[in-house]
């Protein structure tokens, strides 16, 4: 049995999973050369403005059908809207250290590991949206929606 692997072409994955990916390839590069810190910076400006356009609009839009659909997922949705906004915040607080550790070196470990952190909150935002579809799907399949 082989396996085939497809890659998405750019214009159809979200611009949020770009700019992560982004980061997480300047987090395997790390470097206290000063074009590293303004790289970092831009893209955690460009990760900041996409999930605050992309990710608010297409959740606004999720969570309403969801909120009419399946209220049964409303304990979930709380907990992705409350994730949405702490990780907005987390953004700026690790775009703010970033700008102002830029160039020492003995802060690039801190700073890494904020953005490997957020990075992180990022990746599991996204799991929890993925899997609140999926509960959602599944309980229509199984007939038990109205």
């Amino acid at each position: 049995m082989s396996t085939t692997i497809f890659l998405l072409p750019e214009q159809t994955r979200s611009a949020v999973s770009i700019a992560s990916e982004r980061i997480d390839g300047l987090l395997q590069h790390s470097s206290n050369v000063a074009q590293w810190w303004v790289d970092l910076t831009i893209q955690l400006d460009d990760l900041s403005t996409r999930l605050m356009v992309e990710g608010e609009q297409m959740w606004r839009g999720l969570r309403k059908q969801l909120t009419d659909d399946a209220p049964h997922l409303s304990s979930q949705i709380g907990r992705i809207d409350d994730e949405h906004e702490a990780l907005e915040d987390e953004l700026l607080r690790v775009r703010i250290l970033a700008g102002e550790a830029a160039g020492t070196a003995e802060r690039l470990p801190t700073v890494t590991k904020a953005v490997t952190e957020l990075m992180a909150r990022l990746t599991r935002l996204d799991q929890w949206t993925t899997q609140i579809m999926i509960d959602a799907y599944e309980r229509d399949l199984g007939g038990e929606a109205s």
